[in-house]
């Protein structure tokens, strides 16, 4: 999967994270060491961690006058790996033959993107609605969870758990800090057993989750959109999730709540998650674990609140952290309404398989740029629902690969 993951654009790091001139970072991403740095006109470089001469992290560096300082020798880099001064070999010629290794870097939505794969096979960037409004209309935060990131897409992909761990907010008299557009999905949430389908794409794939509702003859729809390798957008069109792989048992999760038609206010945003919990979300870190029995409230519980863990974002973080470092797949009982999770091992392995054959995983190269839309609607019972969702261009590989299943 390393070898997969290397094929795309990943988000790496929150824009506020580097300071012109101020501290370099170090930045683990598929189990390897990398640092980034913002030098002094405001450039990100994204390096290897180890310097070229003698191997110590540039994490230590001093980041200075339009560059990145070795602190062992002095060796001094440029963004884009450039060797731009070595003390201890005055000749330039010597400089001149090598470079650290860095990697292409892009910032948008707030967030610092790296590609880290051959330069010959860069996809094009893609690019999200929430992306191209004001910075005043998102509000982006980064949750370091100790599990494996594909149980926290996973996590993401499951719309029947809605009902059961969120109940909680579902059965709130009232959901403060949440757009209307949202509150209207705690009338259809009880139906525990929605039927799920899924529509390959040129981006991944959509699926609705199919919900019964009070009216005869009505059916209640929940797409939600999976960008391969790594990004789940949620409905109702305000939610875009990313997962970083740290490596095989750390990932970093990107959430941006976003609004076109209005600012967003930070904190309102993060009490309405359940971040705001003092000891809860510390540095970014979500702290609970069987150590600490998840930070869960068993009084609350006993009081009437269902899941005992405090707001939507902690009770998804800590399931899936109690899943352990990597969940064994081979102990699980799967049933219809898994139906995501398994389309989406299913394009993983794809993916992988193709690039192991030397071919294009599926998703680089967007036709449907800034138009994924993840949404609920209401639909007559039978009649279908990818037709309401713009972005749900099915490639012909999918059609032909949906046929065969079909048939089969």
């Amino acid at each position: 999967m390393n070898a997969l993951f290397r094929r795309y654009w990943m988000p790496a790091l929150l824009s506020s994270d580097l300071k012109p001139d101020g501290d370099p970072r170090r930045v683990r991403l598929l189990g390897e060491e990398y640092v980034a740095f913002r030098d002094t006109g405001g450039r990100v470089g994204f390096v290897d961690a180890a310097c070229c001469h003698r191997g110590t992290s540039l994490v230590l560096g001093r980041n200075e006058a339009g560059g990145l300082r070795c602190l062992f020798h002095g060796w001094k880099y440029d963004v884009d790996g450039t060797i731009l001064e070595t003390p201890n070999v005055p000749d330039a010629r010597y400089r001149a033959r090598f470079k650290q290794p860095a990697y292409p870097v892009r910032e948008a939505g707030e967030l610092i993107w790296v590609y880290l794969g051959h330069a010959e096979h860069e996809p094009p960037f893609r690019m999200y609605e929430y992306m191209q409004l004001p910075s005043a209309h998102r509000v982006v935060m980064r949750l370091d969870m100790n599990c494996n990131y594909l149980q926290m897409i996973e996590g993401a992909l499951d719309s029947g758990h809605i009902g059961m761990l969120h109940a909680d907010f579902i059965n709130a008299a009232s959901a403060e800090a949440f757009p209307e557009q949202m509150r209207r999905q705690q009338e259809f949430a009880a139906d525990m057993a929605p039927h799920i389908e899924v529509r390959e794409t040129e981006f991944g794939f959509h699926y609705a989750a199919l919900r019964k509702t009070n009216n005869a003859g009505e059916v209640y729809v929940r797409v939600t959109a999976y960008v391969a390798p790594a990004t789940v957008l949620i409905p109702p069109n305000l939610n875009v999730l990313h997962y970083i792989p740290y490596d095989d048992t750390h990932t970093g999760w990107i959430v941006t709540h976003w609004n076109a038609a209005e600012p967003l206010d930070r904190e309102r945003v993060v009490r309405s998650q359940g971040l705001d919990i003092p000891g809860l979300w510390v540095d970014d870190r979500i702290m609970g674990s069987a150590d600490n029995g998840y930070l869960q409230d068993r009084q609350a519980m006993r009081n009437g609140k269902w899941s005992g863990l405090h707001g939507v974002l902690p009770e998804d973080a800590l399931v899936n952290i109690a899943q352990g470092p990597v969940l064994d797949r081979t102990k699980e009982h799967l049933v219809q309404g898994d139906a995501a999770c398994i389309a989406a091992r299913r394009l993983l392995l794809d993916g992988l398989a193709r690039t192991n054959s030397g071919t294009d995983p599926p998703g680089l190269h967007p036709t449907s740029a800034g138009t994924i839309q993840a949404l609920d609607f209401t639909i007559p019972e039978g009649t279908p629902w990818a037709p309401h969702v713009p972005g749900n261009v099915e490639t012909n590989a999918a059609q032909s690969a949906a046929r065969k299943r079909s048939k089969a």
